[in-house]
This record gives structure tokens, C-alpha cells and sequence, in this order.
């Protein structure tokens, strides 16, 4: 496929796609679109350069982003209630034991 080909795959991936893992893998994944553009470590490295590969590196970082504001929301609005072990319950009752002697 002609790197002109894969550019259009490309911007039209980042116009369309919405989430964050489809977009990552079809970018950047295996078999992703910025791996089929290079062949070599030097055009992979002008790639890396490239305003193109920026542009998408920071749409998927805009994505992570909105990914950690909804967990930090729904962390607030739901609080966490961790239980605790069997184990550790019977150890830290025989702590509080050994302490009251």
C-alpha cells in the first residue's frame, strides 16, 4: 500500500474512531497503520517525527485522559469498601490480643 494510501487510513481512523484501545491497536498495534509505513528503522523514525504520527500520539493521550477522568468520577461516587481477608482478620485479631496481655 502507497504511504499516501496509508496517511488517508490514518486520518480517517482519527476522524471516526471514538475508542481508545480500537484506535491504539489500529494505529499502533501489530498490525497497525504507522508499522505498515515504514519498512526501516530511518523511515520509522521519520514517521515518529512526522506531524501526522504527533497529531495521533496526542488524540489517543486526549483519549487516556477522558478515560482517567471517568474512573477518578466514578471512584467518587461510589466509595470502596475493601474487605479484608479471613487470614487477615484472624491475624489481626491475634495481634490485638497479644497486645491487651
Amino acid at each position: 500500500m502507497k504511504h499516501e494510501e496509508l496517511e488517508k487510513q490514518i486520518r480517517d481512523v482519527l476522524a471516526t474512531e471514538t475508542s481508545y484501545w480500537v484506535l491504539s491497536d489500529k494505529l499502533f498495534g501489530p498490525e497497525g497503520l504507522f508499522g505498515k509505513m515504514g519498512a526501516t528503522v530511518d523511515e520509522r523514525k521519520t514517521i515518529g517525527r512526522s506531524l501526522l504520527f504527533k497529531e495521533a500520539q496526542r488524540h489517543i493521550r486526549d483519549l487516556e485522559y477522558e478515560i482517567a477522568d471517568r474512573l477518578r468520577q466514578e471512584m467518587k461516587e461510589r466509595p470502596v469498601r475493601v474487605e479484608r481477608s479471613k487470614q487477615a482478620r484472624v491475624k489481626a485479631a491475634q495481634s490485638s490480643r497479644s497486645f491487651k496481655r
